[in-house]
């Protein structure tokens, strides 16, 4: 099965495919792959010591779309008007007797998608099985974050991380090491963290143009960072610990952040195209 959903201009496409019961997609602007063939997926649960993986077992049962044109949002802190034109897709996946819905929203600039998972399959969250793939020669600028303990507190338990600290380049063919003025900055001396990338990631394609991976609308859910896998491709964790993914509780359903793959000709074009904002109302 291969479904393509479109932008209202037609110039960004994702496509999604079914291969023995897991379900991919990918991202393509003007026909030049932007985001490559991500696996779709979570695990969630009913109780603390039953998880059920929702990445495997699934079937598209339906896709419905509506159209927003011409929508006026402001930009947070900037009291600028905006305009949205997007195509908001929900996806239903049936996986068993139950399933999940996968909204997928296209913009003419980028694409977001979340999860949403009913109360009967669970409010314990395990992991998320989501990737994302960058085309080769790909290049991306991220941060571990900052760990100093002078200006860090702990939070929930589990080390906080500061947003206020250094950028670098970093190939994502590879396995992520600090940069030698990054790692000087390292308070904790600890390799394990350079397995967590912020949001914000910046990323630089092989021809020049620019895109970025965020989140946004982050409510009743674990804050998120990247696992760089090497070989251009990323998972996501929850907070920065020993282990990929550490397991909480909703209060309601399921729902996760927008997870936003934005892209544009310069880096003035991805950081004003005000994507975030218009998820957020």
């Amino acid at each position: 099965m291969i479904k393509k959903l479109y932008d209202l201009s037609g110039k960004t496409t994702v496509t999604l495919t079914e291969e023995n019961g897991r379900i991919y997609y990918e991202a393509t602007n003007n026909r030049v792959v932007k985001f490559g063939k991500g696996l779709i997926g979570m695990t969630v649960g009913k109780t603390f010591d039953a998880p059920e993986d929702y990445s495997v077992g699934n079937f598209v049962a339906s896709v419905t779309a509506e159209k927003t044109e011409h929508r006026k949002f402001t930009v947070f802190g900037r009291k600028e008007n905006r305009e949205e034109n997007s195509v908001l897709y929900d996806i239903k996946i049936r996986h068993g007797e139950r399933g999940f819905l996968l909204q997928i929203k296209i913009f003419e600039n980028a694409v977001a998608f979340r999860y949403i998972f009913e109360k009967n399959c669970g409010q314990y969250v395990f992991g998320e099985q989501t990737e994302f793939v960058l085309p080769p020669q790909s290049k991306v600028y991220a941060t571990f974050g900052c760990r100093n303990p002078n200006c860090n507190t702990k939070l929930n338990g589990q080390p906080s991380l500061c947003y206020e600290s250094t950028y670098a380049e970093y190939d994502p063919s590879e396995k992520f090491r600090a940069t030698e003025y990054v790692a000087e900055k390292d308070c904790l001396k600890n390799e394990d963290y350079f397995n967590y990338v912020l949001f914000p990631m910046t990323v630089k394609y092989a021809d020049g143009t620019f895109g970025y991976l965020s989140e946004a609308d982050v409510y009743d859910y674990a804050g998120s960072s990247l696992y760089p896998f090497g070989n251009y491709r990323f998972g996501l964790n929850t907070a920065a610990s020993d282990g990929r993914f550490i397991t909480f509780e909703t209060e309601n359903e399921v729902k996760t952040p927008w997870r936003i793959l934005a892209f544009g000709k310069d880096l003035n074009e991805i950081y004003n195209n005000g994507i975030a904002e218009a998820l957020m109302q």
